[in-house]
């Protein structure tokens, strides 16, 4: 049995060579076992604590947290979220989808391919109504819902509506799911993650639940964490799936009037998106449903067409430099080591090094044969 005290088997632990990640989650176990929250194994109590069991308890104590987050999600459950389960709620909400200017919509499915998956629900944000509701179609269990070619072809008059602005976050992806029930979706107006892009380019992830905590201050978790890698939407009670699916596009909207706030302060890149960004989405579903051809006998003319410009480009580019360059092998425009000094000597100036954008560029109108380097470059 051992004698060392948890504390000491901690020290050692933590003395490994750990990941971060590792770290992270072995502090996380620690706080919850100091906090009584979770605790070891009566099996594995007379033998030593290891890091393996600390990671076997940290996946339970995620279990646990992810229980404890469904449940929070019912009992907090705003009042303004609404399931439609009648055709007497359908009906009603139609009428008020009619009423709203622009309006977030979402797709729930089976999974992610738009050729082979169903949907299993849709919801709505309904921004002056200050509703968000989950109308639930395919979902597995005994609850009562609504069969979705009934619900779709009620919903049609609005989802073909160009007068109602439509928001989402990846909207090619539930375009091509009405498609794929033989429906259509008109009047989007903007796409939450497309302009995420135009934002800001550099963001780690586009994924909702990602941006929410940033930008709106949302603690969001993913559907992965929430439910498990390979759960399957329809599965999940219809309490739960309203609190998600009406949460995603409630949060769908905020995400709109924040990135509609500061893209007006641009009114140009307003201006580029609404009129090419948001009508290319159109084009983006059309060509990945019909596919596109490759003129593969251009391709081929082109591309001897550029390769015999860049061989004379070469043989310029040596000719101009030879002069200049003091190895006894022939002048090897590729290598930076032979280019550098060389160039340097051609061009009267030290050249700190052979950047294209930094370096070169800014000499290339001074000096042609600079400008023919990047040509051959390029």
């Amino acid at each position: 049995a051992a004698t060392e005290t948890m504390e000491e088997a901690w020290r050692r632990i933590f003395a490994m060579k750990n990941s971060d990640a590792d770290r992270r989650k072995l502090t996380e176990v620690r706080d919850a076992m100091e906090s009584g929250v979770i605790g070891r194994h009566p099996a594995d109590v007379a033998k030593r604590f290891s890091k393996a069991e600390a990671l076997r308890l940290w996946a339970e104590l995620q279990e646990l947290k992810r229980e404890e987050t469904l449940r929070r999600m019912v009992d907090e459950l705003p009042a303004n979220y609404e399931l439609i389960t009648t055709a007497t709620q359908l009906q009603s909400l139609v009428a008020a989808l009619s009423d709203e200017e622009m309006i977030a919509v979402d797709t729930e499915t089976t999974g992610v391919d738009v050729y082979t998956d169903k949907i299993v629900g849709v919801s709505f944000s309904l921004p002056k109504a200050d509703r968000h509701v989950y109308i639930p179609v395919d979902h597995t269990g005994t609850t009562p819902q609504l069969d979705r070619e009934f619900v779709l072809r009620e919903l049609k008059p609005i989802l073909y509506d160009d007068s109602i602005g439509k928001v989402l976050h990846n909207a090619v992806f539930d375009i091509a799911m009405f498609r794929r029930h033989g429906y259509d979706l008109r009047g989007v107006v903007w796409d939450t993650m497309t302009a995420m892009h135009m934002l800001n380019e550099n963001e780690e992830s586009f994924k909702l639940k990602d941006l929410a905590p940033k930008y709106l201050g949302v603690e969001s978790d993913t559907f992965d964490q929430l439910f498990g890698k390979n759960a399957r939407f329809r599965d999940i009670p219809l309490d739960i799936a309203l609190a998600y699916a009406a949460k995603d596009t409630h949060l769908t909207w905020r995400l709109y009037e924040f990135q509609r706030h500061h893209m007006a302060k641009l009114p140009t890149i307003l201006e580029y998106y609404q009129t090419v960004e948001v009508p290319l989405l159109y084009v983006i579903v059309d060509l990945e449903a019909n596919g596109y051809i490759l003129d593969l006998d251009y391709a081929k003319k082109y591309g001897e067409e550029l390769r015999e410009r860049a061989e004379k480009l070469r043989e310029e580019i040596v000719a101009e430099l030879s002069p200049h360059y003091d190895g006894e092998s022939p002048l090897n425009i590729n290598s930076v080591q032979q280019m550098r000094p060389t160039l340097s000597k051609a061009i009267g100036r030290e050249l700190p090094n052979m950047d294209a954008k930094k370096t070169l560029k800014p000499l290339a109108g001074q000096h042609p044969v600079i400008a023919k380097l990047l040509e051959y470059k390029k």
